[in-house]
């Protein structure tokens, strides 16, 4: 399954706690508020419980409009990692 995402780095939300920012590679959708994240926007994740039947937590992709996060930090930081 081709990658869905790249992993940017820690990042702060407006709240004052820390995330892992990511750069969507494909188009990908908000689960608050289901708005599009096109592809190369930045956005976090939220854990969410599996489906039935499947053991632990997926996460889930959430907007910065959702959830924004402090960008001068990760604006131009190298993109470490990838995560699917």
């Amino acid at each position: 399954m081709p990658r869905k995402s790249h992993r940017v780095g820690p990042a702060i939300v407006s709240d004052g706690t820390g995330t892992i920012a990511y750069r969507a590679v494909t188009d990908l959708v908000c689960v608050q508020c289901g708005r599009a994240i096109n592809a190369d926007e930045l956005f976090s994740r939220r854990a969410q419980h599996a489906p039935t039947g499947a053991i632990g937590l997926k996460t889930a992709p959430v907007c910065v409009a959702c959830r924004p996060l402090h960008m001068e930090e990760i604006a131009a930081a190298p993109m470490e990692g990838v995560d699917g």
